[in-house]
């Protein structure tokens, strides 16, 4: 049996860079995302929306209270991603739109999901304002989910690999938001993750949950976050393998 065999070095080394991965990725509380409004042409000029990553991501919810289903489905959800253009080059723009159909069994005033990276650390300059979350105000916007925006998110946060958006879509009005917006890495691929829906009344129960689109973490991450410094310490050895001074039999 061939025993592998690691300078101390290497340890420090590796551990060091899991320690800070680790604390770049997943910070100890919510982090407050900017929540900043914008027109339909800022949008355009930091969103490539005639050459998307994706094609939309459309879909329904469904509750039921105390057991019953009165009104099916309940509202829909959109997702898309568009790369990053002029000062959110290097970067995919991901959007969100929430709607409640009128007379459905539930209000909405919660959407989460997985979001592995933390957009704090992704702010793009909009007329010299960092912005980490964007609403657009633009009620007929010429991508999502169709005419009738009217509400904007009351807070944008990232809380421990998980982006939250609160907002109040009422059932009685049939509402739908703007369109909501976040930065990540263009070399994270976007795939789908199914949402967590906050409702009024509170004790409704999901049927149907929809999916959006969040980036994948980068195999680095995975391999230091998911399986831990073991894990850390034989990658880091193979990486660090054509630096070592002196051949170890």
């Amino acid at each position: 049996m061939k025993v592998l065999k690691v300078s101390l070095t290497e340890v420090l080394l590796t551990i060091a860079i899991c320690l800070l991965v680790s604390c770049y990725v997943t910070p100890a509380e919510a982090v407050p995302l900017s929540n900043t409004e914008i027109s339909w042409a800022q949008f355009e000029s930091i969103a490539d929306i005639n050459n998307p990553v994706t094609d939309a991501l459309e879909g329904f919810f469904d509750f039921e209270i105390a057991g019953v289903n009165f009104f099916f489905p309940d509202g829909s959800v959109y997702s898309q991603v568009f790369p990053g253009i002029g000062s959110a080059e290097g970067l995919n723009v991901y959007v969100y739109q929430f709607q409640v159909f009128p007379g459905s069994d539930v209000s909405l005033t919660e959407v989460s999901f997985e979001f592995p990276v933390n957009p704090a650390n992704f702010p793009v300059k909009i007329d010299g304002e960092d912005v980490t979350s964007f609403w657009v105000n633009e009620s007929d916007p010429g991508i999502g989910i169709g005419p009738g925006a009217s509400v904007a998110p009351d807070e944008v946060a990232w809380d421990n690999g998980v982006l939250k958006f609160t907002l109040n879509l009422n059932a009685l009005q049939g509402d739908i938001s703007f369109i909501i917006g976040v930065f990540a890495p263009k070399n994270m691929p976007p795939e789908e993750t199914i949402t967590k829906l906050g409702t009024d009344p509170a004790d409704a129960s999901p049927i149907i949950l929809s999916t959006v689109y969040m980036p994948t973490p980068e195999p680095s991450f995975v391999v230091c976050l998911g399986l831990g410094i073991f894990a850390c310490l034989i990658r880091g050895r193979r990486s660090l393998s054509g630096f070592k001074g002196r051949r170890r039999e």
